[in-house]
């Protein structure tokens, strides 16, 4: 089990995600926790979507732990889509 790792929260698509880095373990542990999650959801067991992500020097767990609503899934698409505005009316207005 070890320490708790550290954490943040970035969208993927429009889709809120956990990511769980780790700095300590071996290099292949993400993968085998994401492995585990792929097992356990093959025999019925219901858990998060996982996916391993490539960070700039290494990679990192992404956990979707939120089942959303087609309301809520809209509104985090729509936060994205606010966020990435004024970002891209300035690159159209050069």
């Amino acid at each position: 089990m070890g320490p708790p790792k550290p954490k943040a929260v970035i969208y993927i698509g429009c889709e809120q995600w956990t990511i769980k880095f780790f700095n300590s373990e071996p290099i292949v542990a993400q993968f085998v926790e994401h492995a585990g999650m792929m097992l356990a959801q093959k025999v019925g067991i219901n858990v998060a979507q996982t996916q391993v992500i490539k960070l700039a020097d290494f990679n990192a767990l992404a956990i979707n732990v939120l089942n959303k609503t087609k309301a809520s899934a809209f509104i985090a698409c729509l936060q994205e889509l606010l966020w990435k505005l004024p970002h891209t009316l300035a690159q159209s207005s050069k």
